[in-house]
C-alpha cells in the first residue's frame, strides 16, 4: 500500500471535522501535511490560542492537553514514538467554557505525518545548492521517487528581532521526482546513504542560505555576552551611523547602472551585472549579511523542534583573515547555543570542513578556518568532522561533486548517532613530540592504518625557531604515526600539513577517508601567504 493510500484509511469525517472552526486555534507552521515527527524522544507540538483555552493534541494513541498562557502561547510533549512509515494524522483542539457555560471548539488537522529521523542542514551556499546542478544529479531525479523522505525550508526571513514563526506558507516536501531537483544536493545524498543502511522515514530542515557568513547565524544575546564578538558589532554599528551617507551612494549607483542595463538592451546587448554594493544595498537594517538576522529569521522560529542532528557546512564566507581568525570562537558559540535553543542536551553536531578551493585574495586565510573547524569538532562533546581535502575545485568555490560530502555526513551519523563500529572520518592529529631532530605526529581515526597515496607523502612543511617554513620529509613510521624531518631544520619547532587553499594532499586512513590540515604551532597568525603588509596595516590601525 503506497502512502496515498494509506492516508485514505484516515477517517474521514475526523479529517473533515477537524479543519473546521480553526480561525483561533493554530499550529507553529513547521507543524504541517507531509511532515516527519522525530522517533525515540519527546516531540514538542506547539501554538497560538485564546488565553485560557484548553488546548488538546492527540497523535498516535496519545492524548495531551494544556491551557494556554496568558500570552496566548502553548505547548504539549508527545511521549517517545517509534519509527513508523504509515502516514498518521494530528488532531489539536482549542475549547473555552462562555458565560453561558457552553464549550466552544476548534480543530485544526494535519494529515501525512510520518515519524522518523529529522536532520537540520545548515550553512551557506554548498550546503544549500541543489541536488539539478549537482554531479549526478539527473540520474538522482529520476530515481526520487522516495515517499520516506520529507523536505522542508522555513522560508525567507531576515529580521532584527527573535522571529516566533516560520514563514508564511512554508511547507514540507514529499520527494519525488517532480520537486527532488530543488532538495539540497548534499542532504538527498546524505538522507539516500542513510535510508540505505537505516530503513526509517528521514526529514532534512534546510535553512542554509548562499552568501552568507558565520556571524549572520548566531544569535545577538550570545555576541553581546562575549567581548570578543565586538569586531562585529561595532563593525555593524559603525555601518549605521553611516547608513544614511551609504544609501545616497547606492541610491547614485543602482541610478548608473540601471542606465547602463537600458543602453545595453536598446543595443541588443547583455545587461551588465550589478555590482556587490549595487545588488545588495548599504550595510544596515535591510542588509542579508547584517549580524544575527539569519538566526532571527530562521533557527530561532524552529526551536525546540525534535532534532536528531545538525549539520553545518559554512565558511567560505569567513575565509578573509580578519574573520577566519574570530572562526573557532564564533562556532563553538553557535553550536552550544544552537544546542540550547532546541534543548535537547548535546544534539550531535556535524562539521562539514572546507574542501580544497584556490582563493587568491590576498587576506584569505581557509587553513585558519578549517582548523577551527576540527578543533570545534574535537573539542564540543558528540560533534563529528566530514573531511573533504580530497575534494573541491580550483576556480570554482561551489564544487558540484555532493555525493561524496553526503555519504561522508551519513558515515559519520552511523558512527555517532547509530552507534555503529566504523570509523567516522579522515585522520586528525592527536598528540605530537619533538625527539632526535623530527616531529612525531600521532593521529586519530586511522583504521588499521595510515596510508600515502600516489607516492611519496606530499604537502607537509617544517620550520624552526625562525618560524620559516620548508619543505618537509615525512615517512609513516606506524598504523597511527608519522615522522617529519627536514635536513634544513635540525632543531625543529613546528610542523604543518596542508596549510594552503589548494594543497596535494595525499594522506588517508585505511578507509579511504582524506586527513585534516593541521598545524602543530599557535603563531599569531598561521596561514600560507606573506603578511607583513598586513600586519604593519592592522597594528597602525590600533594604534
Amino acid at each position: 500500500m503506497n502512502h496515498i493510500a494509506k492516508l485514505a484509511a484516515v477517517p474521514f469525517l475526523t479529517l473533515f471535522l477537524a479543519g473546521l472552526h480553526a480561525a483561533d486555534l493554530k499550529l507553529s507552521g513547521v507543524f504541517s501535511d507531509h511532515m516527519v515527527l522525530q522517533r525515540k524522544k519527546p516531540v514538542p507540538v506547539w501554538g497560538w490560542a485564546t488565553p485560557g483555552d484548553q488546548v488538546t493534541v492527540q497523535f498516535a494513541g496519545q492524548t495531551k492537553t494544556v491551557t494556554v498562557d496568558a500570552a496566548g502561547k502553548w505547548q504539549v510533549t508527545l511521549d517517545p514514538m517509534p519509527a513508523n512509515a504509515d502516514p498518521q494524522a494530528m488532531i489539536c483542539t482549542s475549547s473555552l467554557r462562555d458565560r453561558q457555560s457552553k464549550i466552544s471548539n476548534r480543530q485544526s488537522a494535519i494529515k501525512d505525518i510520518l515519524v522518523g529521523d529529522v536532520f537540520l542542514l545548515a550553512g551557506q551556499s554548498n550546503m544549500s545548492w541543489w541536488l539539478s546542478s549537482s554531479t549526478g544529479g539527473e540520474e538522482a531525479i529520476k530515481r526520487a521517487d522516495y515517499p520516506w523522505l520529507r523536505h522542508f525550508d522555513p522560508g525567507w526571513q531576515c529580521t532584527d528581532e527573535l522571529a516566533t514563526d516560520v514563514s508564511k506558507g512554508a511547507t514540507w516536501q514529499v520527494c519525488t521526482p517532480e520537486v527532488a531537483g530543488r532538495f539540497s544536493g548534499v542532504g538527498f545524498f546524505f538522507a539516500e546513504a542513510l535510508h540505505g543502511v537505516h530503513d526509517v522515514p528521514i526529514a532534512l530542515i534546510q535553512t542554509a542560505i548562499a552568501a552568507t557568513w558565520g556571524e549572520n547565524w548566531v544569535s545577538r544575546a550570545a555576541m553581546d555576552a562575549d567581548p570578543e564578538f565586538r569586531y562585529c558589532l561595532d563593525k555593524y554599528e559603525a555601518a549605521l551611523a553611516k547608513l544614511p551617507e551609504e544609501q545616497k551612494r547606492w541610491d547614485a549607483e543602482k541610478a548608473k547602472h540601471e542606465k547602463k542595463v537600458a543602453e545595453a538592451k536598446a543595443a541588443g546587448k547583455p545587461p551588465p551585472k550589478p555590482s556587490y554594493f549595487v545588488k545588495n544595498g548599504p550595510m544596515g537594517p535591510k542588509h542579508t549579511r547584517r549580524p544575527n538576522a539569519l538566526y532571527n529569521g530562521r533557527v530561532a522560529p524552529l526551536m525546540p523542534f525534535a532534532l536528531r542532528g545538525m549539520v553545518w557546512y559554512q565558511g567560505e564566507g569567513n575565509g578573509q583573515i580578519h574573520l577566519a581568525e574570530h572562526y573557532h570562537k564564533l562556532l563553538t558559540t553557535l553550536v552550544r547555543t544552537w544546542r540550547a535553543g532546541f534543548a535537547q542536551g548535546n544534539l550531535p553536531f556535524f562539521i562539514v570542513q572546507l574542501p580544497r578551493y584556490d582563493y587568491d585574495h590576498p587576506w584569505a586565510s581557509y587553513p585558519l578556518v578549517r582548523e577551527a573547524q576540527m578543533r570545534v569538532s574535537l573539542e564540543q562533546p558528540n560533534c563529528g568532522l566530514v573531511t573533504l581535502m580530497d575534494e573541491g575545485e580550483a576556480k570554482d568555490v561551489h564544487p558540484k561533486n555532493k555525493r561524496p560530502v553526503g555519504e561522508r555526513m551519513a558515515r559519520l551519523a552511523r558512527n555517532l548517532i547509530y552507534g555503529e563500529k566504523l570509523v567516522p572520518c579522515g585522520p586528525v592529529p592527536e598528540r605530537h613530540e619533538i625527539k632526535d631532530g623530527a616531529m612525531w605526529v600521532q593521529f586519530q581515526y586511522v583504521g588499521k592504518g595510515l596510508q600515502a597515496r600516489n607516492g611519496a607523502l606530499r604537502t607537509f612543511t617544517f620550520c624552526g625557531a625562525d618560524k620559516v617554513f620548508h619543505p618537509a620529509a615525512p615517512e609513516i613510521t606506524g598504523a597511527d604515526t608519522i615522522r617529519v624531518s627536514s635536513p634544513k631544520v635540525p632543531e625543529p619547532v613546528a610542523v604543518r600539513y596542508a596549510w594552503e587553499p589548494f594543497p596535494d594532499c595525499n594522506l588517508f586512513n585505511s578507509e579511504g577517508l582524506p586527513a585534516s590540515p593541521f598545524r602543530t604551532d599557535d603563531f599569531e597568525v598561521g596561514h600560507y601567504l606573506p603578511l607583513k603588509p598586513y600586519l604593519e596595516r592592522r597594528k597602525k590601525n590600533k594604534e
